[in-house]
């Protein structure tokens, strides 16, 4: 049988070349060849139809990913590994496109990029986004919304990696954030040491998940600051790699 032949093909094509490949085809096309067998099926990650139109990009260009919106009638989410193959600009356009081409989209989960502040300000603009990440990106938070725009009614908020964040930046973040929908938050492996909470207008009261893994510049009374906010419906906590000392926390 020729099956087993093409398939060895198939996998033995380096990943950067099968996906240039892969990249030229439209959705429906790639959704086809994703059935042939268990290798392009994990390689193809698509659309998966059980969770009402989460999308799993793996990594994808710039370009491919304006492709990607004109190709698809519905994202309501999406999650990319990668995003490759273009500046800061390019990367922050794409998503800009992106979200101008589906207002229903209400997840978007970016693993790495070159994305700015530019990108995070358009996804604070976009009204149906409930849940965002943007680890290892080049964000600092220190974005300028309207003064007459509505706050997000943000779930989870995800800036693990982002080296680059500032304590302003954060705060301003959080105070664009409805504070009653706030339940998760990951700033783990950056700079930020909370030391601008107290500015903060937003009252994170129903905060259920933080995660400041190594955050090296968590200072002791900023952080109680927050933890008295939230610490009465806080579920999950991860302060490893922190000089934080738990035994404050027993009150």
């Amino acid at each position: 049988m020729c099956v087993r032949p093409c398939f060895a093909a198939l996998n033995g094509l380096p990943p950067e070349v099968l996906r240039r490949i892969i990249e030229y085809l439209k959705v429906e096309s790639k959704k086809s060849l994703r059935e042939v067998c268990w290798f392009l099926h994990q390689n193809l990650g698509l659309c998966d139809e059980v969770t009402f139109k989460e999308w799993k990009l793996g990594t994808i260009s710039a370009r491919g990913l304006r492709q990607f919106a004109d190709e698809v009638t519905t994202v309501k989410g999406i999650q990319i590994l990668e995003l490759t193959e273009g500046s800061t600009a390019e990367s922050d356009s794409s998503i800009e496109y992106l979200l101008s081409k589906h207002p229903e989209l209400n997840t978007v989960r970016l693993f790495q990029s070159q994305c700015s502040n530019r990108c995070l300000q358009a996804l604070f603009s976009h009204p149906s986004i409930e849940k965002i990440q943007l680890s290892r990106s080049n964000i600092t938070g220190e974005i300028e919304l309207a003064g007459t725009q509505q706050k997000l009614s943000l779930v989870e908020l995800n800036l693990s990696g982002c080296t680059d964040l500032t304590n302003k930046g954060l705060a301003c973040l959080l105070d664009w954030t409805n504070g009653d929908s706030l339940a998760e938050l990951d700033i783990s492996e950056t700079n930020v040491s909370l030391l601008d909470f107290s500015s903060m207008t937003t009252d994170i009261k129903n905060l259920e998940v933080l995660n400041l893994f190594d955050c090296p510049k968590l200072t002791d009374s900023d952080f109680m600051s927050l933890f008295n906010q939230v610490g009465s419906v806080l579920k999950k906590l991860d302060l490893s790699f922190t000089t934080f000392p738990l035994c404050t926390l027993a009150y």
